[in-house]
């Protein structure tokens, strides 16, 4: 399933709509936010990538070794500061 980071920022504070587009195998559905992992909105221009280039890419935050001095980010999705 691949949805947009942005819209999960933008929707959340919106009572009357809490569901997001999303893609699964081509099908365009919608869903309730709190099903898209916070891992899955970090990835900047989700919703230009492709699906299995997306998953990788949220396979390979899963395993990351955090930094001991880290750097701000250049490219940011609007839900960095949840992470922490």
């Amino acid at each position: 399933m691949v949805a947009a980071g942005n819209s999960l920022a933008l929707n959340r504070g919106i009572q009357e709509e809490q569901v997001v587009p999303a893609r699964y195998r081509q099908e365009f559905l919608t869903i309730a936010w709190e099903q898209i992992h916070l891992r899955t909105s970090l990835i900047p221009f989700i919703e230009h990538n492709d699906a299995n280039r997306a998953l990788m890419s949220s396979n390979m935050q899963r395993q990351a070794v955090p930094l001991s001095q880290s750097e701000r980010c250049i490219v940011g999705t609007g839900l960095n500061a949840k992470r922490l």
